[in-house]
C-alpha cells in the first residue's frame, strides 16, 4: 500500500527549520561560538525575577518554535549571617533560615495533530509491540533480609 508522506506524519509542531534558521543553537553546547566551547566561563542568571524577565515564553518560542522548557531552582540564605559554624549550636538553632524558589515552565507551540485511522492503527501497533517483549526487566526487586542485630552466633 502506497501512502503519501502527508499521511505518514502524526503531528507537526512549531515552525519549519527552513524558515527558522539556526537560532535554536545559539549559546547552546552545540554552538562552537558559545562561551563554554571557547574556554570562557559562562554567566548564568540566578536571580528568579531577572530570570523570568529575561527568559519569557515569547522569547523561548521565537528561539525554539516547537516547545520550550524552562527550569530554575534557587535557595537563598535569609539568616544574614553568611557561613557559620554550626558545631557549637543547639539542634533548634542549627537549621538556617533558607528560602527556596522553583520555577518550571513548559510551553508548546503551534501543534497540528493528524489523527486518522492509519495513525491510530500504527500507534496501537507500536504500543502492542512495546508491551509484548521478552526482555528481562532492568532490575529485579530484592527481598529484604532480616539479619540478626547481634551478629552471627559463635559456636563453642
Amino acid at each position: 500500500m502506497n501512502r503519501s508522506e502527508e499521511d505518514a506524519v502524526f503531528f507537526i509542531c512549531g515552525d519549519s527549520l527552513n524558515s527558522k534558521g539556526m537560532t535554536y543553537l545559539t549559546n547552546s553546547l552545540f554552538d562552537y561560538r558559545s562561551p563554554e566551547n571557547n574556554g570562557v566561563r559562562a554567566e548564568f542568571i540566578l536571580d528568579a525575577t531577572n530570570h523570568k524577565e529575561t527568559y519569557t515564553e515569547i522569547t523561548g518560542m521565537q528561539r525554539f518554535g516547537a516547545f520550550y522548557m524552562d527550569y530554575l531552582y534557587t535557595m537563598e540564605n535569609n539568616s544574614g549571617k553568611g557561613s557559620q559554624d554550626f558545631s557549637a549550636t543547639s539542634v533548634e538553632e542549627a537549621v538556617p533560615a533558607v528560602q527556596e524558589t522553583s520555577i518550571k515552565r513548559l510551553v508548546v507551540g503551534p501543534l497540528d495533530i493528524r489523527l486518522h485511522s492509519s495513525a491510530v492503527h500504527r500507534i496501537l501497533k507500536m504500543v502492542t509491540c512495546a508491551m509484548d517483549h521478552e526482555y528481562e526487566p532492568y532490575s529485579k526487586p530484592q527481598r529484604e533480609t532480616i539479619e540478626e542485630i547481634d551478629g552471627p552466633l559463635l559456636q563453642k
